[in-house]
């Protein structure tokens, strides 16, 4: 199960769990079978029982987050365990060093494109095209840009606003505000991060829940 795959589900159980609670509290509310304190006990069980669900939830969606954000600032690393992976970014670069002057935009392109999201192998292209006069902006556009911050930035309010939003206060007042930003999680989900939560290149700069906005 993908790292996105987890923390949707952990994301929509809260939901559903918390809509299943705020139902039971609204009956209670209406009902004439118990007493005003009465209710106020059961609505208050209620809301410990969505508490400590949200805080186990809590804790392995940050378990989540935070080992993604601890893996990305580790750096950019090469695959240096793959012998053929080395081979063909010796080779792409060697080609680049040697003929970039003969080779078009889409020979360039295609050349890179196996070796997209790789930040040592796009710093060691930049170079080769820079040294080969082939570091024209629509050339350099073509590589893979660092948005390891802005991935960064993504990961820690979306932890930021699993920690505020599932967290229903003591004194009971609905679930207000987790209806959005639920939809605003699973949309940047959905539109910002690949299945190991890695920002996409080329993702829409916006969405509904202004906390993902860059």
């Amino acid at each position: 199960m993908s790292k996105k795959v987890q923390l949707k589900s952990l994301i929509q159980q809260y939901k559903a769990e918390g809509d299943s609670i705020s139902k039971k509290i609204n009956e209670l509310k209406k009902s004439n079978n118990f007493t005003e304190d009465y209710k106020k006990q059961l609505i208050q069980n209620e809301i410990q029982k969505l508490n400590a669900v949200g805080q186990e939830i809590k804790e392995k969606a940050s378990l989540i987050l935070n080992e993604k954000i601890a893996d990305i600032s580790k750096g950019a690393r090469t695959n240096t365990q793959d012998s053929n992976y080395q081979l063909g970014l010796a080779n792409a670069l060697k080609l680049l060093e040697l003929g970039a002057a003969e080779l078009n935009n889409n020979d360039i392109k295609a050349l890179l494109e196996p070796f997209a999201g790789d930040r040592i192998a796009t710093a060691a292209f930049k170079g080769a095209l820079t040294n080969a006069g082939k570091d024209n902006v629509e050339i350099l556009a073509m590589l893979p840009k660092d948005e390891r911050a802005h991935n960064i930035k993504i990961l820690e309010n979306m932890n930021t606003n699993i920690k505020e939003y599932f967290n229903p206060s003591r004194e009971w007042e609905g679930l207000t505000g987790v209806g959005m930003a639920v939809a605003g999680m699973e949309q940047s989900l959905d539109t910002l991060l690949d299945d190991d939560l890695s920002y996409v290149q080329n993702a829409p700069q916006e969405t509904t829940f202004t906390a993902y906005e860059k």
